[in-house]
Parts: structure tokens; sequence; C-alpha cells
């Protein structure tokens, strides 16, 4: 179970429990590649605090560490370019060929995979999952193909972790019954995606994977892209690193446990896909003709179906988030990571504009890069306001500190918050929390009032609890074990700022 307290943050907890905040990080400047096209110089500037041209993002990027890769299409011109180490035991660098991990945009090959199936006559996006699934719970019948490509299917995501041996019997019989009714909530859903997998997998009796290559990634020309059918050949697949803070080397994607095709059902066909910088141009080229999936599928894979928020405008395609701006026109766009690896793409079809950045090295202030780009591409200021994410790492034993009870805690500034924030928890009303949001919590994280409706809703979902134990992994983030009378054995993550006084940042519960 992963909860978010705002609206406004997206939590990412797929691989361990350590929610690494913002703050500065010394680290050396990076080596650095270039290839294609050199970027122009002349883009003004958006805002005080960005840089006047992409070199001088780029090479703000190089000072601040950032390793990763940056590819943009600007009309007829592209710019990719390469920062810092794929693989820093052998010093060998990113480039626009680099391999990454970049995982829940695997859901737009899901969805165009379906998509795809329909165009060929083979199943109807209104079909019950349960004409393909037929092992699922009872209530699972009145939920469509379409509600899971939406997110609206009422389906709870279980606990398990990315890289657990699951199979797909198990996975299903672990299906929890539906949350809310089908259709009427936008609630984000990994295991609709991996059912949507199985789909894909029982109509064309072949892996996912393996339909997903021979439908889409082939004729787009990504041979690059997969889980473990791809001739890698020379190019590097990143190995991940957990952030500057633990510098921990984490794994090259394809080292942990999957299956002989491809991930266990925790991680198929809703994240984990591997591909490059190049790759996603080819895909973005790819939306853009009638090769692939023609006008009629793709009208269904970036129409607005449903409000992801009831106060906002963002809205849910298939696998994308569609999203209306005040200087671009219309954003389609998703993001995607385990904490590890991050990887943004957004596309601005009216204005010929793509933007897809991948990092593998989990730190907090790099998932802007895309957002900082298009602002400066775009000659717009809108994009500088987004949201921070909370990312996770393995503990680093050097680092680790115990403590047994809150009243343990010392009187250091994030301590106190974090003793009240936990006091909001046991017995806390809405002006409470409303209070506490105004001087305790980032504005970039939440407001007020999202604290206010959504505080106290996880306090009724917990009920009363007891703290076990508290471990803080590193200067700013702190891992909170509760015994919850409804919820059973959980940990609370909380990450803080790092400037004074420190306030929270991200908060994940799993």
């Amino acid at each position: 179970m992963n909860y978010k307290l705002a609206a406004s943050a997206v939590c990412l907890g797929l691989l361990a429990s350590a929610c690494s905040p913002n703050g500065d990080v010394d680290v050396a400047p990076p080596t650095t590649s270039e290839s294609t096209v050199s970027p122009t110089s002349e883009t003004p500037t958006p805002t005080e605090e960005q840089p006047v041209s992409l070199d001088a993002y780029f090479a703000d990027l190089e000072e601040r560490g950032f390793d990763g890769t940056v590819l943009i299409q600007n009309g007829d011109e592209t710019i990719s370019k390469g920062f810092g180490l794929a693989d820093r035991d052998t010093e060998t660098v990113n480039t626009a060929d680099t391999i990454f991990d970049i995982g829940s945009i695997t859901k737009q090959f899901t969805a165009a995979g379906i998509l795809r199936l329909e165009m060929d006559g083979l199943l109807t996006v209104e079909d019950p999952i349960t004409n393909y699934v037929d092992e699922l719970p009872d209530g699972y019948e009145d939920v469509t193909l379409h509600h899971l490509l939406t997110h609206s299917s009422g389906i709870r995501d279980g606990d398990g972790l990315d890289y657990d041996d699951i199979d797909l019997p198990t996975f299903v019989a672990e299906l929890e019954p539906l949350k809310t009714t089908p259709g009427e909530t936008y609630a984000y859903s990994n295991s609709g995606y991996s059912l949507l997998a199985a789909t894909i997998e029982r109509v064309t009796q072949d892996s996912y994977e393996a339909y997903l290559n021979e439908a889409l990634f082939t004729p787009a020309g990504m041979n690059l892209t997969g889980y473990v059918l791809p001739d890698w050949g020379d190019s590097v697949i990143a190995v991940g690193y957990e952030g500057a803070i633990n510098n921990t080397t984490f794994a090259r994607p394809n080292e942990l446990p999957w299956a002989e095709d491809g991930p266990y059902w925790y991680l198929r066909g809703n994240g984990g896909i591997l591909s490059s910088a190049e790759d996603m141009l080819l895909w973005h080229e790819a939306l853009n003709g009638n090769e692939i999936l023609d006008e009629e599928a793709k009208e269904k894979l970036f129409e607005p179906h449903i409000i992801e928020e009831e106060s906002g405008e963002i809205a849910s395609g298939y696998g994308w988030a569609i999203v209306p701006t005040e200087s671009a026109g219309t954003l389609i766009t998703h993001n995607g990571g385990n904490g590890v690896f991050f990887a943004d793409f957004l596309r601005f079809v009216e204005e010929d504009v793509m933007i897809f950045t991948a990092t593998n090295d989990g730190q907090l202030d790099f998932e802007t890069v895309a957002y900082d780009l298009a602002n400066i591409v775009l000659d717009t200021d809108e994009f500088t306001d987004v949201p921070s994410l909370c990312q996770f790492s393995q503990f680093d034993d050097a680092q680790i500190e115990t403590f047994t009870t809150l009243d343990e805690f010392g009187d250091s500034p994030s301590e106190q918050t974090l003793a009240a924030f936990f006091e909001l928890l046991a017995d806390g009303d809405e002006p409470s929390w409303r209070e506490f949001a105004e001087t305790s919590i980032s504005d970039e994280f939440a407001n007020g009032d999202e604290v206010a409706e959504q505080g106290p809703a996880i306090q009724d979902e917990f009920g009363s609890f007891s703290v076990t134990q508290i471990v803080q992994s590193d200067p700013q983030t702190y891992h909170v074990a509760i015994d919850s009378a409804n919820e059973g054995e959980l940990v609370v993550s909380v990450g803080f700022t790092g400037e004074e006084p420190p306030q929270i940042n991200c908060v994940d519960i799993g």
C-alpha cells in the first residue's frame, strides 16, 4: 500500500523505503558526451533562476553532477546530450544510446498494444477484463479494458515489490476487492496495467514483450527497447546509483531477478521497460504517423478520458497524462521511476516539441530537468512549479541512527516537526492540519487545503497506532515503523528540505 499525502506529490515506493528529500549535495562534475546537433545559445531565459541558454543550462547540470541523458526535438532540430557516467567502475559515459529503465513510461506501450489488438479486431476496449483473465475475484466483471487503461477500475495495488518472484495466477489471486465503482474515480493502478499485459498474452498466445516487439518496436525501428529481447550490441545499459547522499550502487535493471521473458507480475506491463533517448525519439515520430496506430486509435490514446483530480484539469489518456497549458497547447506526458532510475517524456504536439530525459542517479534535484528544458525551448516560465518527488534508496548502514519512540527524539527542528506530524496523525482535525501545513510542509509538496483534506483521511485509514521503531537514514530522512489498528504494520517515510527551518517535502506510507 502506498499513499501520497497530497495530490501534487508523486511517491514512487517500488524498491525500498528510504525517502530522499531535496537538499544540496556536493558531487564532482561528471564527464560529458554529446551527439547529434549542438545546442543553440540564443534561447532566452524563462526565469531569473534559470540559465539564459541551453548551453548554460547544460553546464549547470554538469556542475550539479547530473548522470543521465537529454534529447530535445524542436521542429527540424534535434539536440541530444549525455551527462555523467553510465558505469562508474569503467568510467563509461552516458550518451543518447545509453539504455535506461524508463519506469511507468512503459504504460503507454501497454496501452498502444491493446489499441493495436483492437485495430486488428481481436478485442475492444469496452470488453470486460474477465473475458481474458477469468480467474479474477468476484466484482471484477464490471471492469473493462477502458477502465484499466484510464486508472478508473477501482483496483487496489498490492504490497509486492518490483522484483518479487510472482507468477500470474498468484498475482491474480492476491488482488483485493475493488475500492471504488469502475469508471467512477481516477486512482493510479499499476496492477491494472499488469492485467492489461496479461490480456495481451492471453489474446496473442505470446509473451507481452514479444508482442510489443512485433507490433510496436520493430515497425518503429526501436531496436534498443524491451525487457530481454533486444540485442543491445555496443549500447551500454546504465548502472543505477541511489543518490549522491548514499552513493550506493543499485544494479543494471536486467541484472535483478526477472523471469526468462521479462519481469515478474508486480512489474510486467506497468513498468521496467528499458530504452534509450534515441529510441524514444523514434517512438515520438511513430506516434506522429499512422503506420503503427491509426488516427482512431491515437484519438483514444490521447483523449482526456477522466480528470485525475477533482479540482484540476489534468486528465488521464491511455497510459498518458493530458495537460492543458497556457503557452504551448496540450502537453501529452508521462514519467516513470523507481527511486534509482527516473525518466520524463514530454510531447508538445502543437509546438512540434518533444523532450525526453533520463537519469540513473536517484537524486531528487533532477526531477524537474525536462520542465526546465521546456521553459527554455518554449520561451515560457509556465513550467516552474513542478512538484517534487518522493524517491527511495536503500539504507547506508553508516548513516543509520535508530530510536525506539518519538520521546527519544532530540530538539532539532526536523525531529520536533516529525513528532508534531505524528501527533496530528493520532488526533488531528482539519484546522490543525491546515495550520501545520502553513508552517511545516513545503509549498512545493502540498498546500494547506490538500493537507487539511488528505491528512485526516490517512488518519482515519490508520485508526489508532503505536510507534515501534524510528530510523534516520540520512540527515533529512526518517522512517517510522508503526502498528496500525486498521492497516497493521506500516512504515511512514518522511523527508525534509535542506533549508532552515526544515519543512516536510515528501511522505510515503507503504
